[in-house]
């Protein structure tokens, strides 16, 4: 009797594996048509196990990334980033691992930092997630000091939809730092955004474009009279001349969209 009882008990586990397998092979499906690019995404266990061990993973590196840190262990970058692969391992699409690991990352791992968040762009997930390519910009910027991947970054994340508009200024100010901040460059770098700018906010765009511009003009035009008044030779006076000349046109333009400083009002 008690052999049955146990030959019954496992055919009904079987039963009950089997079917299990056959609603999560049905919900990977299913989910595939509702996100193509998942597809593209490794799956290591079935009914539901990846996420499971992932979410177990997550709550244990928070718990290990608070140690060992407090601890201020001299490899704690890198074992960050091993835990992170791993955890990303068992669900690639699991976000915020990405991006919250890269951010732990990326003031003493930059490099490992992007590499998790390419590791992201590989499973597709750019494709509505614009954070991903512009936290990646943004560690290069800043981290990195590389304005070229920046800006590579920074542009894949301006074609995904329902970005933010401050994705543009950063992509400008990866530009002016290309160019050391050069303040005729850079103003030239930005009337050239200014001068297309369209759409329903464009007011308030071009205002905010306006003022860095009077930032830079007002900049290189001190810089510029300071040079003209050194300089001898005839050519590179002519090219500070012809700096000079476009400069003043952009201030021109720009001016009836720049804000204006409040004047002190006499007291009563």
């Amino acid at each position: 009797m008690k052999q049955q009882t146990n030959s019954a008990m496992w055919v009904l586990v079987l039963i009950g594996f089997a079917a299990t397998s056959w609603v999560a092979n049905h919900i990977y499906d299913w989910k595939n048509n509702v996100s193509p690019y998942q597809a593209n995404v490794p799956t290591q266990f079935y009914a539901g196990m990846d996420k499971f061990l992932s979410n177990v993973s997550w709550m244990t590196l928070v718990q290990w990334q608070a140690d060992d840190l407090r601890m201020k262990s001299a490899d704690a970058g890198e074992k960050l980033y091993q835990k992170l692969n791993a955890l990303t391992n068992l669900d690639p699409l699991f976000i915020d691992a990405y991006l919250d690991g890269a951010l732990s990352l990326a003031a003493s791992h930059p490099d490992q930092a992007v590499k998790l968040l390419e590791k992201a762009m590989r499973t597709g997930a750019t494709e509505s997630n614009w954070k991903i390519p512009f936290y990646a910009g943004q560690i290069r910027l800043m981290n990195s000091k590389d304005p070229d991947a920046a800006i590579n970054y920074l542009e894949m994340a301006r074609k995904i939809p329902d970005v933010p508009n401050y994705i543009e200024s950063t992509i400008l100010r990866a530009r002016c730092l290309k160019v050391n901040d050069e303040p005729v460059e850079s103003a030239k770098i930005w009337y050239e955004y200014y001068a297309h700018i369209e759409g329903p906010d464009a007011h308030s765009l071009r205002a905010t474009a306006a003022a860095q511009i009077t930032e830079y003009t007002d900049a290189a035009l001190a810089d510029l009279d300071t040079q003209l008044k050194a300089a001898t030779d005839a050519d590179k006076r002519a090219k500070l001349e012809a700096d000079k000349a476009a400069v003043m046109k952009i201030s021109k333009d720009v001016t009836g969209d720049a804000p204006v400083a409040p004047t002190s009002q006499p007291a009563i």
